[in-house]
């Protein structure tokens, strides 16, 4: 082997592992794998939640998607009202995209984002004021969706015959997050009710009241401390809200990105490219290091391919154990796709030439 090829050699192997070192780092930074989940009761009651934490539900009420009508009742206490500061305090979702309802806080505003059959709502109020306590409601009536504080009207929009067939049943209720644990909220939730038709809340009509006049389909208090969940028949076997112990994201793997991996419309195409680009300097590199050996450039380059792949995997499912990062089936499908780019440059490249490795 020539002074040249063997000088390359070390250069290329060189690369090859600064690459991989730089690739490590960037998609596994930070190594916090260890978040305790910070959610406790306090005496005065509520279930309060210090960002990054979570609860949820598993199983959704079936009768969530046959809604014809609807309000979700809910008493929360922000911890901050800071210009910026937030996140998703509740709804049934994987992710920000991949959602039925979102409630979210930004600042002193509440957001409601809702996903019907055939378009998305999104309804904004300010409602907080000195991080205080405020009784929501939001209300669907076949005609409108409406946000009430604390039994005033403060905001509307029109939505004529909202379709919910669409609804994925799958979702889990997911409290101060998303399912993927990637919008945390810092504040504390006192109850939350969804009814399948319009509750009015007065002086005069409290909300226990009227949950023993109208059972709720879901129903989750915790003025008492401990949480309570139960059904509209009052039974805790809806599914018992889980709090574990370290930050665990119920929609944290592969399952979420599985699914959006079939919709085209929620692909990100720029998140795509970079991962395509980011996995093309492995193939360029590693191909012609597996050739010198193999002196078959076919099986070198499919060598270099299921490297690229099973690094990908390995990377991704170690993303799994880091809460500020995403798992994704296209990041493992991008960052192939870059590595087959690369070792097919390689086939062209001036390296290839150099070690003479040409036919």
């Amino acid at each position: 082997m020539s002074r040249t090829v063997q000088l390359g050699k070390k250069y290329l192997l060189l690369c090859v592992f600064l690459w991989l070192g730089a690739a490590l780092l960037l998609t596994l930074w930070p190594y916090n794998i260890t978040f305790q989940n910070s959610v406790t009761a306090p005496a005065g009651g509520g279930l309060h939640f210090q960002s990054p934490s979570i609860a949820y539900l598993h199983q959704p009420p079936q009768k969530l998607s046959a809604l014809e009508k609807f309000s979700i009742i809910a008493e929360i206490k922000p911890d901050s009202l800071s210009a910026g500061k937030g996140g998703i305090i509740f709804g049934y979702s994987y992710d920000n995209i991949l959602q039925n309802f979102l409630v979210r806080q930004v600042g002193s505003e509440i957001g409601f984002y809702l996903k019907d059959k055939n378009d998305v709502y999104n309804l904004w109020l300010d409602v907080f004021e000195k991080a205080q306590s405020v009784l929501i409601a939001i209300t669907y009536d076949g005609e409108k969706i409406t946000i009430f504080k604390n039994e005033s009207i403060q905001n509307m929009i029109p939505a004529k015959d909202l379709d919910l067939s669409s609804w994925n049943s799958s979702f889990p209720l997911v409290l101060a997050n998303t399912g993927d644990g990637n919008m945390p909220w810092s504040g504390t939730l006192y109850s939350l009710d969804i009814f399948d038709r319009i509750v009015s809340i007065s002086k005069d009509r409290h909300l226990e009241s009227i949950k023993n006049l109208t059972p709720p389909i879901l129903s989750l208090s915790f003025h008492h401390g401990d949480p309570e969940s139960s059904d509209r028949n009052g039974n805790n076997s809806l599914a018992a809200l889980v709090i574990p112990a370290m930050y665990c994201p119920p929609a944290k793997g592969f399952n979420s990105s599985a699914v959006s991996l079939l919709d085209i419309g929620k692909w990100d195409i720029s998140d795509i490219l970079l991962n395509i680009l980011f996995f093309v300097p492995l193939g360029l590199l590693l191909i012609p290091l597996l050739e010198i050996y193999t002196k078959r450039y076919s099986l070198s380059f499919w060598l270099t391919v299921m490297s690229g792949l099973l690094l990908s995997i390995i990377i991704e499912s170690l993303q799994i154990l880091i809460p500020d990062r995403n798992t994704s089936v296209m990041d493992v499908l991008s960052n192939t796709a870059g590595t087959i780019a690369g070792s097919s440059l390689f086939m062209f490249s001036y390296i290839r030439r150099i070690f003479h490795l040409r036919r």
